[in-house]
């Protein structure tokens, strides 16, 4: 550990408050969010009192949190775990990245002097940015307030804008607000790059997980990378090679879109590189591992998809995860060349599973087993027809989009990420050379579809009114994906929608 002393520059104190925020709680789901579960990291401990905010102390191994920065926190009524995520997830950020910051003074507090600052600013914003996304991985909503909380910090601790010791309060906004900006960018980039992997645009998904990881680096940007690769890898059949079905809830229904030029193991290799990056950060997702040993099949490593799906079945704590993993076990036999035992595990699988998606799987795996081709029974696919605030998405391109060029080298073009931004609506464009996916997203309560669904209506509602639609898990929930509408929705772990959109190509 090269990390000395880091604080954070953000004291509140307004009058005391009864509202007492769950700082642990919390800084707990910061951590689950960074998801390195292996790391040793820094214990939490409150200080009346002290007025440096939060300090970490390498030596003891903690982050000090002053009494008062909670009191200001809670100020933030509403906002006030928003307003702690941050403060918590900067100063994580310095023990995370092992900021090596060894210059005499800088260490013991977050307002450090200002030749210190300037020296180190880069750094700074790199805290500022990781913390941020952090926030939001977490399920925070930190990123609108960052400015407030720089006001409230030189306003109650009575610091003027010019100041001989420590940056002012306009130049520590700036760099603020710039962090901010590339912080919405990422976000928004990132949840796009979800809802593409959504409705089987998984190359182009992969393309902008990778280009938000030259910023930040998370376990989840990791797991869905090669999440995203190996479903890609999933559709390059090999000449005369039969389709098995995979539970990486790939469209059993809907063959995948076209247009991988990447060759196919080389897709698997990046995919198993990512994935098992995303393991050694957290070794207790078993869907990770469940991904992983679907790549390693792919790819033909057979003795490494056998042990790794026997230290599965000693890990799994679910029935969903144990038919899952006998999916894959019953896959292994097949390549194998074991078709008896392939047969018994899938066919138990279809006997004894209350998962749908599973059981799904079991039966298609059983008729690829006999040698038939599966033909996809599809229904015509209709225009998007859905508005959200009175746009839609009929072809349009006179809108003042805020664009992102990303280097997509699986399909070896330049993908452009336009992004244009209503109160309640987000039109966002993904170009290529031969084509425009456009989506339209909202995650306001007073949108819904044509037929009156939307933000809170319940999974048992809409599967009640569309008993088609598709299923994909993430780690905060799932999406519910209607392809021959172009609808897809995302529920919370309530099960309830927290997002819905439309798709549409050009």
């Amino acid at each position: 550990m090269r990390t000395t002393f880091n604080i954070l520059l953000c004291f509140f104190a307004f009058a005391n408050t009864t509202q007492a925020i769950s700082y642990e709680k919390v800084y707990a789901n910061l951590k689950d969010a960074i998801g390195e579960q292996g790391r040793a990291f820094p214990a939490l401990e409150v200080r009346p009192g002290a007025n440096s905010v939060l300090a970490y102390n390498r030596t003891k191994n903690t982050i000090f949190i002053d009494e008062k920065a909670l009191d200001i926190c809670a100020s933030f009524g509403a906002a006030s775990e928003d307003a702690l995520a941050f403060l918590l997830a900067h100063e994580l950020t310095h023990f995370y990245q092992e900021h090596d910051w060894k210059v005499a003074g800088f260490g013991s507090r977050f307002l450090a002097a200002k030749d210190t600052y300037h020296r180190h600013v880069v750094d700074e914003q790199e805290a500022d940015l990781f913390g941020a996304f952090l926030t939001h991985l977490a399920g925070y909503r930190s990123v609108k307030i960052i400015p407030a909380i720089f006001d409230r910090v030189y306003q109650t601790y009575g610091l003027s804008e010019h100041l001989d010791k420590y940056p002012s309060l306009s130049e520590r906004k700036q760099v603020a607000q710039e962090v901010c900006k590339k912080v919405s960018e990422l976000i928004q980039l990132f949840e796009t790059a979800n809802h593409l992997v959504a409705i089987n645009e998984h190359l182009t998904a992969a393309a902008a997980y990778e280009h938000i990881l030259q910023f930040v680096k998370y376990k989840e940007l990791y797991k869905n990378t090669g999440t995203a690769l190996v479903a890609a890898a999933a559709n390059e059949l090999q000449y005369g090679e039969t389709r098995f079905y995979f539970p990486l809830e790939l469209d059993a229904d809907i063959p995948l879109r076209d247009g991988a030029i990447a060759d196919r193991k080389e897709l698997l290799q990046k995919a198993i590189q990512y994935l098992s990056t995303a393991t050694r950060m957290e070794n207790q997702d078993i869907g990770t591992f469940i991904n992983l040993c679907s790549a390693y099949i792919l790819n033909q490593q057979y003795s490494e998809a056998a042990q790794l799906s026997t230290l599965l079945t000693r890990l799994e704590s679910s029935t969903i995860q144990s038919d899952k993993i006998a999916v894959l076990k019953g896959i292994i036999a097949v390549k194998q060349n074991d078709f008896d035992r392939a047969k018994q595990i899938f066919q138990a699988i279809q006997n004894s599973s209350t998962e749908t998606s599973v059981i799904q799987l079991a039966k298609l795996n059983l008729v690829a087993l006999e040698g038939q081709v599966i033909t996809p029974n599809i229904r015509p696919f209709q225009p998007s027809t859905e508005q959200i605030e009175g746009l839609d998405l009929g072809y349009q391109n006179d809108f003042d989009f805020q664009e992102m060029s990303i280097n997509n080298p699986y399909t070896q073009e330049e993908n452009n990420f336009g992004t244009y931004q209503k109160a309640s609506a987000t039109l966002t464009h993904i170009s290529g050379y031969s084509n425009t996916i456009a989506l339209l997203t909202t995650d306001k309560i007073n949108t819904t579809t044509s037929d009156g669904l939307g933000i809170g209506t319940s999974f048992e509602q809409i599967q009640q009114a569309h008993p088609d639609g598709r299923m994909l898990h993430h780690d905060r929930g799932f999406y519910l994906v209607l392809p021959q509408r172009k609808l897809f929705f995302v529920f919370d772990t309530f099960n309830r929608v927290s997002t819905w959109g439309t798709y549409e190509y050009y």
